[in-house]
């Protein structure tokens, strides 16, 4: 593999592409650069909003410092699409890929639109996305929803636990429409194995649900995603009822439970049941046996 100069107008938006680069030698202008590329589908075809682009680096002060720099790049480049004239020749050269008004237009938006949304950006540190990617899938990896990741080896003198609340009700959920239809109604029960009998014993529910307020804007398509969320759980263990929750979506995408019973002497079934704003019904049972 031969080395080339990097021409961040030029370089193929597709395929693995390695860019060497020295302290000091402009890395973020140029990712910056790229990203404005891929906004604006020069060339992939496809242009992206901020939600679609991953970017990871090291740590969350260069997380910041990325996301500004590009908010301040995209909106510095819909000014120049505008018809302002170009701070630089990268921008001057972006420019002339549009020639015709209409275009040009068309361009402004798009980065008009990425920079509005940029707090939902996915500009995350390598170990934020992995959480991120655990918390979303943990049905698949059968990892809990909620994780405790320690980023310093030595002692810890602090817990924090952290809340998105970026875009409140009307943030972007954490993961497309159709993977979560895909696993729409799964469910996990969890309960406390060989406790005694007549003790609580600790049980989990994990629901594998979108929640959807009637809130969320498609970035896409600007329209609103339908109200669908988990309406109430009814959560039983040998026929006798341990919980029952008139639930909204006021509670969390993919709802996570936890819960202590007590059971009876012997063993029994844990059963929960599930309605959503739907009409839809889930059930899951788990057969709970008591210590010996």
């Amino acid at each position: 593999m031969s080395a080339q100069p990097l021409d961040p107008l030029q370089l193929p938006l597709h395929g693995v592409r390695l860019i060497e680069a020295s302290a000091g030698t402009g890395k973020t202008w140029t990712i910056a650069a790229l990203y404005l590329r891929l906004v604006l589908g020069h060339g992939s075809g496809t242009p992206l909003l901020p939600a679609q682009i991953l970017v990871l680096t090291f740590t969350k002060a260069a997380t910041a410092e990325l996301r500004d720099r590009i908010r301040a790049r995209l909106t510095e480049g819909a000014a120049v699409f505008r018809g302002q004239p170009a701070p630089d020749d990268f921008l001057a050269a972006l420019l002339a890929e549009y020639p015709h008004p209409d275009a040009r237009a068309a361009a402004a938006r798009q980065l008009e639109l990425a920079a509005q949304w940029m707090d939902e950006a996915a500009v995350h540190t390598i170990h934020g996305w992995a959480q991120r990617m655990l918390a979303q899938h943990a049905f698949d990896s059968g990892h809990p929803f909620v994780q405790d990741i320690q980023t310093d080896d030595g002692e810890l003198h602090m817990a924090l636990a952290f809340v998105k609340a970026a875009g409140g009700c009307s943030a972007p959920p954490g993961k497309d429409a159709e993977a979560a239809r895909a696993t729409l109604g799964r469910m996990r029960l969890r309960a406390q194995p060989g406790a005694t009998p007549g003790e609580p014993a600790l049980a989990q529910l994990m629901i594998s649900h979108p929640n959807d307020s009637g809130l969320v804007m498609d970035q896409t398509t600007r329209l609103y995603t339908p109200p669908h969320f988990v309406r109430s759980v009814e959560v039983s263990y040998a026929g006798r009822p341990v919980l029952t929750a008139d639930l909204d979506f006021a509670i969390s995408e993919n709802p996570h439970l936890r819960f202590r019973f007590r059971p009876g002497d012997g063993d029994g079934e844990l059963r929960a049941r599930v309605v959503d704003s739907d009409d839809l019904h889930f059930e899951q049972s788990i057969a709970w046996r008591a210590a010996p």
